[in-house]
């Protein structure tokens, strides 16, 4: 039997434009009911706005009141009168451009076969493969479609092959998909690639953002991560 997700239809009534209409949302946190106030993105920004939950749905994907490869979810539930989630200011998740998070990171990890090897901010390492990866990705072009990633077998995958994998010193998000890193299995021939998001609270669960290299692939990227770590010790 295909597993159910939970929905909500929102309304933003502080949002002149869009208020009295209603917008689909996926739910992580199943415990959202009618009447809740919640953060959610909205718009194409994806700025986090206060909003009230008029209705829920349990549905499988096929079911789903919204296209599931486009929709979009609720960050938190909030405290109606002040918008804060357990005492802490939800203001909003700064939102980024997965093209240029080489410029957010505080550090990259490399997986190579199993052997971890973590490079700082302004270290040589770091500096050398951000500078291509950024390369790379101003060739490239965010897709529409997501993958799913589960946890189980992401932590098993990266004891095998060429990850790259970016950490931040907060959380950001895009396209309403938080991340507090993100992951990219490096294959010289790869011309598509999913960049995998890492959560604390859900791991590597979820949807994942899908880049198509238009025509190029990601040889650079392997040569530049293999060349590095051949005068790095690994951990």
């Amino acid at each position: 039997m295909a597993q159910k997700m939970l929905f909500a239809a929102l309304e933003f009534p502080n949002d002149i434009n869009v208020a009295g209409r209603l917008f689909w949302y996926g739910c992580r946190d199943q415990s959202i009911a009618e009447g809740d106030w919640v953060l959610a993105p909205l718009g194409r920004h994806n700025r986090l706005q206060k909003a009230i939950v008029q209705k829920t749905l349990w549905a499988t994907e096929e079911e789903a009141p919204f296209p599931i490869h486009i929709i979009k979810y609720v960050k938190c539930r909030i405290n109606e009168n002040n918008g804060q989630n357990n005492g802490q200011d939800m203001d909003m998740v700064p939102e980024i451009e997965i093209q240029d998070m080489a410029r957010y990171t505080d550090g990259i990890n490399v997986y190579d076969d199993g052997n971890f090897t973590p490079y700082a901010k302004g270290s040589e390492g770091f500096e050398k493969i951000c500078a291509v990866w950024t390369g790379m990705m101003g060739l490239a072009r965010q897709m529409p479609a997501f993958g799913v990633s589960l946890n189980a077998e992401t932590t098993q995958a990266i004891k095998s092959n060429l990850w790259l994998e970016f950490t931040f010193p907060q959380e950001y998000c895009n396209n309403g998909m938080t991340f507090e890193r993100l992951l990219v299995n490096v294959d010289k021939s790869f011309s598509g690639f999913n960049v995998i998001r890492y959560n604390s609270q859900y791991g590597y669960d979820g949807r994942c953002f899908y880049f198509d290299l238009i025509g190029c692939d990601m040889h650079d990227l392997y040569n530049a991560i293999k060349g590095v770590g051949a005068t790095t010790p690994h951990h």
